[in-house]
């Protein structure tokens, strides 16, 4: 978040690039929240662990597939000449 900070103030990526930088980098498809989900869902259905495991990495594909779709979908609707 430092660094995308930084290229912003320093003028070298342009708007659209920030926004679907920030959503990219706020999305759930990274591993510790694929492990907080697990971990949740475990403690509600224990017996169920070995199925929920099985499909971790599915979800964390479409997790980074719907993130990329709203970073997509808010590319689009960004005006450049407005500001952030």
């Amino acid at each position: 978040y430092s660094e995308l900070i930084q290229l912003w103030d320093q003028g070298a990526i342009q708007k659209r690039s920030f926004v679907i930088a920030t959503y990219a980098l706020c999305g759930f498809s990274n591993f510790g929240s694929i492990g907080v989900q697990l971990a949740g869902l475990t403690a509600i259905a224990p017996s169920r662990a070995k199925d929920l495991a099985r499909h971790v990495i599915s979800a964390l594909l479409g997790g980074f597939f719907a993130c990329c779709s709203t970073a997509c979908v808010a590319a689009l609707l960004i005006d450049d000449d407005a500001d952030l």
